[in-house]
């Protein structure tokens, strides 16, 4: 008998939530590596005042800032 696996405190993203998510998670992975990407992502950057992740999903505007300050950071050589 095989479980199910049930989200039960998932929080449901909306359309342009999950796309501004996606676009900055893979901006980030493309640029600076699986590792570097978590780290920058979640992180706090006084640059943007809080959490790259929760900017860029919240707004198109907090998206933008992220994207620009990626644009900035050199890349990780992999």
């Amino acid at each position: 008998m095989s479980r199910k696996f049930t989200p039960r405190s998932g929080v449901k993203l909306s359309e342009g939530e999950a796309r501004r998510q996606s676009r900055v998670t893979k901006l980030a992975l493309d640029k600076l590596g699986a590792s570097a990407a978590i780290v920058f992502l979640n992180g706090h950057l006084d640059d943007l005042s809080g959490r790259p992740i929760q900017l860029a999903v919240a707004s198109d505007e907090g998206l933008e800032s992220v994207e620009r300050l990626l644009a900035k950071t050199p890349a990780i050589a992999r």
